[in-house]
């Protein structure tokens, strides 16, 4: 009886403990050609751009957060008995700025909002030295879509004075594109700034 409730006590103790269930599998036929793709997606989104043209860059990191009890949640998976929690997870916003000129610069984060809730708490002032690369900032944390492919971010910065108001558009990234960018030999980040100009 005793080993019998120490058992218990383990599975409860296993089954107890959240995990990540963040990924997502999206399979698509093609009615036209007959075929059918599958894509597995990560927990991660991703965007870049030069929020300032010429002064300063940015890439924009969403990690989709989302715990839930492994058995439980296969269980109420397979039965259909997901619920309406199920749609919604946490998300982190991080963002790396990147001075892309040989002046210091002074970046203040005075906003960014995803669907008009904000996402910063309070003004953030960055100081960047010239050619300075990454430096991290984390913007802060929202509700966002369990199942989305693509999150946005409207993000506004004061530098040197001026305003400047840029739409962030952060693709969920594909464990395929994850292991271009950053497996071994991998290409890194699409930063724009470091693409030839034609």
């Amino acid at each position: 009886m005793r080993s019998l409730m120490l058992l218990l006590l383990a599975l409860l103790c296993v089954t107890g403990t959240a995990c990540s269930r963040a990924t997502m599998v999206e399979t698509r036929w093609d009615g036209r050609t007959g075929q059918t793709t599958t894509r597995r997606f990560s927990m991660y989104f991703e965007a870049a751009a030069e929020i300032v043209p010429g002064t300063v860059g940015a890439h924009l990191i969403v990690d989709l957060e989302k715990r839930e009890v492994p058995i439980l949640y296969d269980l109420q998976q397979a039965l259909g008995l997901l619920g309406p929690g199920d749609l919604e997870a946490g998300g982190l916003f991080t963002m790396y700025l990147f001075n892309l000129t040989d002046r210091p610069q002074e970046v203040e984060i005075t906003s960014a909002t995803r669907w008009g809730r904000p996402v910063l708490a309070a003004p953030v002032t960055v100081a960047l030295v010239p050619r300075d690369w990454k430096r991290r900032v984390v913007l802060g944390r929202t509700v966002i879509g369990s199942y989305d492919t693509r999150e946005e971010l409207d993000l506004t910065v004061t530098v040197a004075g001026r305003r400047y108001t840029t739409r962030l558009v952060a693709e969920r990234q594909t464990f395929d594109a994850l292991e271009r960018k950053y497996g071994r030999g991998g290409t890194g980040p699409d930063l724009p700034w470091l693409k030839p100009r034609s």
